[in-house]
């Protein structure tokens, strides 16, 4: 009877805390509402001014009860159901269900459905809000990794961003992505996470990798058929810049008549390599034809 009690006692008294957190929450906008009320901008009858007292106890009341039923069912769920995923040591499982929960928990939120609905003339809502859900679940997605691999989180940004930026070098013509990151300076971080065989980057990376081409697929498709000589010219400077900050680089770091010596050697090579594959292609075009 005694533990009955004070369980009783305990229930009432995490529910005041429950019912003070939600009064504090909207008791502001209530008081900015009634303060409108009263000036001449705002015409509202007393029955809707009645209505709406009465809603707001009743929003103050459900928020807390709310707050009070997520605390004694769904937390505890949620520690069960991660001590569970964890304990299985289940990787595959552990992040695909980081991703779903993401997806489906964004796509169930109230106010996403009503954006939705609004900008429905302008674009597809349902496009819109399974991306918004897909764009949580990646995110959350990195986080379970950041967690499972103890990596820093910027650092597995980074390589998300180098998948992005691997994709977009690939569909666009003449633009290598291993020069580009050379550029950016984080061909180091890729080759690192590749010859170490680093799930914790290499999850991620293939992530930006899928974001990358789904993102800009289109978009790029869509500029080179309006705009190709535009397009062809940005490729070629950002090609050429991108030689060039190469060029600066490897330069700074020659020392002595050998060093000299093997770079020009070696750049001579590579545009042997490159002419004769040029050729092989050329000569292949009229056959394909």
């Amino acid at each position: 009877m005694s533990n009955s009690k004070a369980l009783l006692k305990d229930l009432i008294r995490s529910l005041e805390s429950k019912l003070k957190e939600s009064l504090v929450s909207v008791l502001p906008v209530s008081l900015i509402v009634l303060a409108l009320s009263l000036t001449p901008w705002v015409d509202i009858s007393g029955e809707e001014l009645s209505t709406f007292g009465v809603a707001t106890l009743l929003l103050i009341l459900g928020i807390g009860l709310f707050n009070q039923g997520a605390d004694m069912a769904m937390t505890p769920m949620g520690q069960y159901i991660g001590e569970g995923l964890t304990s299985s040591k289940k990787m595959g499982l552990l992040l695909s269900v980081a991703f779903v929960m993401g997806l489906l928990i964004t796509i169930a939120e109230p106010d996403l459905a009503v954006l939705a609905s609004q900008v429905s003339a302008v674009m597809n809502g349902t496009v819109l809000m399974v991306t918004v859900g897909v764009g949580v679940g990646v995110m959350l997605l990195l986080g379970v990794i950041k967690i499972l691999f103890h990596h820093d989180l910027t650092g597995i940004l980074v390589m998300f961003a180098v998948g992005i930026i691997i994709a977009v070098s690939m569909l666009l013509p003449g633009l290598s992505h291993s020069t580009v990151l050379v550029v950016l300076g984080l061909f180091g971080t890729f080759t690192s996470a590749i010859s170490n065989l680093d799930l914790g980057l290499l999850i991620p990376m293939a992530l930006g990798a899928v974001a990358g081409v789904l993102m800009f697929s289109k978009l790029l498709h869509r500029a080179l058929t309006d705009h190709h000589r535009t397009t062809m010219f940005l490729v070629m400077g950002l090609t050429i810049g991108s030689i060039v900050s190469i060029f600066v680089t490897a330069t700074r770091h020659i020392d002595g008549l050998l060093g000299v010596g093997v770079a020009a050697v070696a750049f001579v090579i590579g545009i042997g390599i490159s002419y004769l594959f040029s050729r092989i292609r050329i000569e292949e075009e009229p056959s394909e034809a």
